[in-house]
Protein backbone atom coordinates (compact mmCIF):
# COMPACT_ATOMS: atom_id res chain seq x y z
CA UNK A 1 0.00 0.00 0.00
CA UNK A 2 1.28 3.20 -0.93
CA UNK A 3 1.89 6.20 1.83
CA UNK A 4 -0.83 8.50 -0.47
CA UNK A 5 -3.33 5.73 1.15
CA UNK A 6 -2.07 6.55 4.42
CA UNK A 7 -3.21 8.83 6.94
CA UNK A 8 -0.81 9.40 9.73
CA UNK A 9 -1.63 11.46 12.85
CA UNK A 10 0.11 11.82 16.58
CA UNK A 11 0.38 15.30 17.96
CA UNK A 12 -3.28 17.02 19.18
CA UNK A 13 -2.04 20.46 17.68
CA UNK A 14 -1.62 19.28 13.84
CA UNK A 15 -4.32 18.26 11.43
CA UNK A 16 -6.07 15.04 12.75
CA UNK A 17 -5.38 15.50 15.84
CA UNK A 18 -8.69 14.75 16.70
CA UNK A 19 -7.98 11.44 15.91
CA UNK A 20 -5.39 11.13 19.00
CA UNK A 21 -6.49 9.81 22.60
CA UNK A 22 -4.70 13.07 23.91
CA UNK A 23 -7.09 15.23 22.76
CA UNK A 24 -9.36 17.14 24.62
CA UNK A 25 -12.84 16.54 24.07
CA UNK A 26 -15.25 19.87 23.26
CA UNK A 27 -17.55 17.21 24.72
CA UNK A 28 -16.60 15.01 27.26
CA UNK A 29 -17.18 11.42 27.61
CA UNK A 30 -19.68 10.49 30.40
CA UNK A 31 -18.96 6.80 31.89
CA UNK A 32 -20.20 5.85 34.78
CA UNK A 33 -21.70 9.40 35.65
CA UNK A 34 -17.87 10.55 35.49
CA UNK A 35 -16.66 13.07 33.59
CA UNK A 36 -13.53 12.70 31.45
CA UNK A 37 -11.80 15.07 29.25
CA UNK A 38 -10.19 12.77 27.30
CA UNK A 39 -10.24 9.28 26.11
CA UNK A 40 -6.57 8.68 27.26
CA UNK A 41 -8.29 9.23 30.82
CA UNK A 42 -10.66 7.44 30.67
CA UNK A 43 -8.58 4.26 29.17
CA UNK A 44 -6.25 4.53 32.05
CA UNK A 45 -8.56 4.65 34.39
CA UNK A 46 -10.36 1.49 33.37
CA UNK A 47 -7.73 -0.43 34.22
CA UNK A 48 -8.62 0.40 37.45
CA UNK A 49 -12.44 0.40 37.22
CA UNK A 50 -12.85 -2.89 35.51
CA UNK A 51 -11.09 -4.22 39.19
CA UNK A 52 -13.04 -1.98 41.78
CA UNK A 53 -11.74 -2.55 45.16
CA UNK A 54 -11.79 0.51 47.27
CA UNK A 55 -8.66 1.75 46.60
CA UNK A 56 -8.68 0.69 42.62
CA UNK A 57 -12.28 3.14 42.58
CA UNK A 58 -10.01 6.01 44.23
CA UNK A 59 -6.88 5.63 42.43
CA UNK A 60 -9.32 5.46 39.01
CA UNK A 61 -10.32 8.59 40.23
CA UNK A 62 -6.87 10.40 40.56
CA UNK A 63 -6.04 8.86 37.11
CA UNK A 64 -9.79 10.86 36.24
CA UNK A 65 -8.73 13.70 37.45
CA UNK A 66 -5.12 14.21 36.26
CA UNK A 67 -4.65 17.30 34.95
CA UNK A 68 -3.07 16.19 31.67
CA UNK A 69 -3.67 13.02 29.58
CA UNK A 70 -0.01 12.08 29.60
CA UNK A 71 -0.33 12.66 33.74
CA UNK A 72 -2.97 10.53 33.57
CA UNK A 73 -0.85 7.72 31.77
CA UNK A 74 2.24 8.08 33.73
CA UNK A 75 -0.65 7.54 37.35
CA UNK A 76 -1.95 4.48 35.71
CA UNK A 77 1.37 2.87 34.31
CA UNK A 78 2.73 3.67 38.12
CA UNK A 79 5.89 4.49 36.80
CA UNK A 80 7.95 6.59 39.24
CA UNK A 81 10.38 8.99 37.65
CA UNK A 82 12.14 12.57 36.30
CA UNK A 83 13.34 15.55 38.60
CA UNK A 84 10.61 17.65 37.47
CA UNK A 85 8.24 19.23 40.44
CA UNK A 86 5.33 17.76 38.86
CA UNK A 87 6.99 14.59 37.61
CA UNK A 88 7.91 14.16 42.12
CA UNK A 89 4.82 15.38 42.95
CA UNK A 90 2.93 12.19 40.63
CA UNK A 91 6.00 9.86 42.04
CA UNK A 92 4.50 10.98 45.43
CA UNK A 93 0.95 9.90 44.29
CA UNK A 94 2.12 6.72 42.52
CA UNK A 95 4.06 5.53 45.60
CA UNK A 96 0.53 6.39 48.05
CA UNK A 97 -1.44 4.29 45.62
CA UNK A 98 1.11 1.50 45.58
CA UNK A 99 1.20 0.99 49.34
CA UNK A 100 -2.13 1.24 49.58
CA UNK A 101 -2.59 -1.82 47.53
CA UNK A 102 -4.16 -0.36 43.57
CA UNK A 103 -3.21 -2.42 40.88
CA UNK A 104 -4.92 -2.94 37.06
CA UNK A 105 -6.67 -5.79 36.16
CA UNK A 106 -4.20 -8.87 36.23
CA UNK A 107 -5.43 -9.39 32.59
CA UNK A 108 -4.98 -5.80 30.88
CA UNK A 109 -2.39 -7.30 28.39
CA UNK A 110 -5.35 -9.71 27.04
CA UNK A 111 -8.40 -7.10 27.57
CA UNK A 112 -6.47 -3.49 26.56
CA UNK A 113 -7.72 -3.58 22.82
CA UNK A 114 -11.27 -4.20 24.38
CA UNK A 115 -11.16 -1.41 27.04
CA UNK A 116 -9.38 0.98 24.25
CA UNK A 117 -11.94 -0.01 21.93
CA UNK A 118 -14.61 0.85 24.92
CA UNK A 119 -13.11 4.28 25.27
CA UNK A 120 -12.84 5.39 21.66
CA UNK A 121 -16.78 4.37 20.64
CA UNK A 122 -17.88 6.31 23.59
CA UNK A 123 -15.29 9.22 22.04
CA UNK A 124 -16.58 9.25 18.48
CA UNK A 125 -20.46 8.84 19.70
CA UNK A 126 -20.04 11.77 22.75
CA UNK A 127 -18.08 14.44 20.36
CA UNK A 128 -19.54 14.84 17.15
CA UNK A 129 -16.79 17.07 16.03
CA UNK A 130 -14.43 14.62 16.32
CA UNK A 131 -16.79 12.14 15.09
CA UNK A 132 -16.62 13.89 11.76
CA UNK A 133 -12.85 14.15 11.45
CA UNK A 134 -12.51 10.67 11.37
CA UNK A 135 -15.50 10.36 8.77
CA UNK A 136 -13.46 12.88 6.58
CA UNK A 137 -10.90 10.78 6.20
CA UNK A 138 -12.80 8.46 4.18
CA UNK A 139 -11.40 4.99 3.66
CA UNK A 140 -7.22 5.93 4.17
CA UNK A 141 -5.22 3.67 6.25
CA UNK A 142 -5.21 5.21 9.32
CA UNK A 143 -1.81 5.38 11.31
CA UNK A 144 -0.63 6.43 14.37
CA UNK A 145 3.01 7.66 13.60
CA UNK A 146 4.25 7.39 17.08
CA UNK A 147 8.00 8.48 18.43
CA UNK A 148 7.44 5.93 21.00
CA UNK A 149 4.82 3.32 20.93
CA UNK A 150 4.89 0.10 18.54
CA UNK A 151 1.98 -1.14 19.91
CA UNK A 152 -0.93 1.52 19.86
CA UNK A 153 1.18 2.85 16.94
CA UNK A 154 3.92 2.60 14.46
CA UNK A 155 7.29 4.09 14.91
CA UNK A 156 9.43 4.51 12.13
CA UNK A 157 7.30 2.62 10.21
CA UNK A 158 7.50 -0.44 12.17
CA UNK A 159 4.39 -1.42 14.82
CA UNK A 160 1.40 -2.96 15.17
CA UNK A 161 -0.66 -0.04 15.21
CA UNK A 162 -3.54 -0.89 17.08
CA UNK A 163 -4.95 2.24 17.27
CA UNK A 164 -4.88 3.08 13.90
CA UNK A 165 -6.82 -0.56 13.31
CA UNK A 166 -9.12 0.24 15.89
CA UNK A 167 -10.57 3.69 14.56
CA UNK A 168 -10.67 1.82 11.12
CA UNK A 169 -13.07 -0.49 12.47
CA UNK A 170 -14.88 2.50 14.04
CA UNK A 171 -15.26 4.42 11.35
CA UNK A 172 -16.13 1.30 8.82
CA UNK A 173 -19.15 0.60 11.72
CA UNK A 174 -20.16 4.42 11.67
CA UNK A 175 -20.22 4.47 7.89
CA UNK A 176 -22.69 1.00 7.94
CA UNK A 177 -25.03 2.76 9.55
CA UNK A 178 -25.40 5.37 7.06
CA UNK A 179 -25.64 2.63 4.45
CA UNK A 180 -28.92 1.03 6.20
Amino acid sequence: MDNNSELHFFSCEKKYGELSNFYVLNKPIIYQAMVYETSEHLYHALKYLEDPTVINLEFADVIRKAKTPYMAKILAKQKCGDTYKWRLDLNKTIKKYQELGAKPISNLDQRKIELMKRCLVLKFETDLHCKNILLSTGNKVLVEASPYDTFWGRMHGKGRNELGKLLMQIRSEIQSTFDT
